[in-house]
Order: structure tokens, then C-alpha cells, then sequence
């Protein structure tokens, strides 16, 4: 009887080890195919911002981060805000990896972003990426305009209902 069990449960055992093997084998290539498209898609959002003009702000802001806690610290030492000016280098190169990748793909596939990198090498989107920013801070404007008289005639809409 002791035999016969054995000669069950051996076979049993060698298969689900097989099983088992097998599935982590897909899993150690699904997540370096994963790893590989995220690295992939990481490059191509990478060129999209410089190309739009986004790195090149980022940069301007984080220069005038630095700038400001200069004059808010002014005893740090030039080497520690050296140290400094890469932990802010850093964080931006992580907040694109954890952050924004996950966000852009939520919304545009890869084929998206090397479709709007051709668009911003034309010139129609050298000059849209150029003039992009005074044209959203002029927008913007407008629109906080606009929704304050909206909220005045609304306002007074609503009073000639109160009769």
C-alpha cells in the first residue's frame, strides 16, 4: 500500500513543482516585459516634455526653488545646496517614474506619445510648445474673468427670483 501511495504522490509532487516553476517563470518575464514597456514608455514621456517645452519649466521652477530657500537659508554652505540642488534633481526624475508614467498611460498609449512627439517636431508644434505657456497664463486669466461675472449674473438672476 505504502508503495503504491508513493508512486501517486511523487508524480503529484513532480508536477506541481513543474507548475510551480513554470508560473514563476512567466511571472520573472511578464514583469521584465512590464519593466521594459514602463522603461520604454518612461524614454518616450521623456522626450515628449523636452520637446514641449515641460522640461525646460520644470527646470526654471526648480531653479527658483533653489534660489528662494537660498535666501530663506542663507547659512547653508554652497556644497550642501550642491547636495541639495540633486535631491530636487532627483525627486523630479522619480516623480516622472512613479507618478506621471502611470498617469499618461492611464490616457495615451505608447503609439499616442510617439504620435504627438512627430506632432511637436513639425512646425506648427514648435511653435504651439512656444507659445503654449503665455497662452495658458493668458487663458487662465480670461477664465477667472469670465467665471466671476458668470457669478455675479448669476448672482443677480437669483435675486430676481426672491420677488
Amino acid at each position: 500500500q505504502k508503495g503504491g501511495r508513493e508512486s501517486v504522490i511523487k508524480p503529484y509532487l513532480y508536477s506541481m513543482k513543474g507548475i510551480c516553476v513554470a508560473f514563476l517563470s512567466l511571472m520573472i518575464v511578464t514583469s521584465s516585459i512590464q519593466a521594459q514597456g514602463k522603461s520604454d514608455y518612461l524614454e518616450m514621456l521623456n522626450e515628449l516634455l523636452e520637446v514641449t517645452g515641460s522640461t525646460a519649466t520644470t527646470d526654471l521652477f526648480m531653479v527658483k526653488l533653489i534660489e528662494a530657500a537660498k535666501m530663506e537659508y542663507p547659512d547653508v554652505e554652497e556644497d550642501d545646496w550642491k547636495n541639495l540642488e540633486l535631491v530636487v534633481h532627483n525627486s523630479r526624475l522619480e516623480y516622472r517614474e512613479k507618478k506621471l508614467v502611470p498617469l499618461y498611460q492611464k490616457y495615451l498609449s505608447s503609439e499616442d506619445l510617439e504620435e504627438l512627439i512627430k506632432f511637436y517636431y513639425t512646425p506648427v508644434g514648435q511653435k504651439y510648445a512656444k507659445v503654449v505657456p503665455q497662452l495658458s497664463l493668458e487663458a487662465n486669466r480670461a477664465g477667472m474673468e469670465w467665471g466671476e461675472q458668470l457669478a455675479k449674473t448669476l448672482e443677480k438672476e437669483i435675486r430676481k427670483l426672491d420677488r
